[in-house]
């Protein structure tokens, strides 16, 4: 997949907080817990930090990318149907040059809930 990040406009939040995750994973829904729906859906606060993911023109997942000292904290999800199908290594590869090229981290730590 060719991927293409961008910083996460108002449409993608929204879409992005209605994806639900079949269960084990529904903990991954955005509306499960409303102090993240919030921050995602607030633009001012999810603005330098949150980026969608697209392949061609189509929403694939997204990015937050947090500065902490030298250090860059990368969480990330993908669309709930592209799961499972070996694409995670890639993805996060894709996401990892998008933030090199942006932030020039020291280094980076990954953030999984």
């Amino acid at each position: 997949m060719e991927w293409r990040l961008a910083p996460m406009g108002q449409a993608e939040a929204r879409a992005i907080s209605d994806w639900r995750y079949p269960s084990p994973y529904s903990f991954y829904d955005w509306r499960a817990d409303e102090e993240d729906a919030a921050l995602l859906l607030d633009e001012e606060r999810r603005k330098g930090r949150f980026f969608s993911a697209f392949e061609e023109n189509e929403l694939v997942g997204f990015f937050e990318l947090q500065a902490k000292d030298e250090e860059l904290v990368i969480g990330l999800g993908l669309r709930p149907d592209l799961t499972g199908r070996g694409l995670g290594r890639e993805f996060l590869e894709a996401g990892l040059a998008y933030a090199r090229e942006n932030f020039h981290p020291t280094r980076f730590r990954l953030s999984v809930a």
